[in-house]
């Protein structure tokens, strides 16, 4: 016997509403091809990462931030693409 899970359902748990069966382990292949799960944890919603910025889309707020970050002196009335040449080399 197992436990299967889908989405959807009476039961509720990490803010997920989801439904349990036992089934026996003969009958797990019919029952997975149908959107039911062998563990919770695939019920989750997937983290999306945010892919980090290039030089060229950190805005100015952010650019200073970085700047400032790594002790790099700069003016304050530079232009966005001078910060960015110097920038260029603490972006990752």
């Amino acid at each position: 016997m197992i436990h299967i899970y889908k989405a959807g359902g009476d039961y509720k748990r990490d803010g997920i509403d989801y439904s349990l069966k036992v089934i026996n382990y003969n009958q797990r292949d019919e029952f997975l091809v149908d959107g039911w799960v062998e563990t919770f944890e695939e019920l989750l919603p997937v983290e999306e990462k945010e892919p980090p910025k290039n030089k060229n889309e950190l805005n100015r707020e952010e650019l200073e931030a970085l700047l400032v970050e790594n002790k790099v002196e700069f003016d304050g009335r530079w232009g966005d693409s001078r910060l960015r040449e110097l920038a260029s080399e603490y972006i990752k």
